[in-house]
């Protein structure tokens, strides 16, 4: 899941959530244990250089 937030052309905020559930598969090819789920979430701030570079 993913929100974004755009505050003008050159600078956005993005927030997001993921979660990968893990197989046998996953264990076989690990060739170790693995935990069935992982959770993690993350917070994005993209600033463009060309702010920067205007006039105020």
């Amino acid at each position: 899941m993913q929100l974004k937030y755009v505050f003008s052309p050159d600078v956005s905020l993005s927030v997001g959530y993921t979660q990968m559930i893990g197989t046998e598969t996953m264990a076989i090819l690990k060739r170790e244990g693995v935990s069935n789920q992982a959770n993690w979430g993350w917070v994005s701030l993209v600033v463009s250089p060309s702010v920067f570079s205007k006039m105020w």
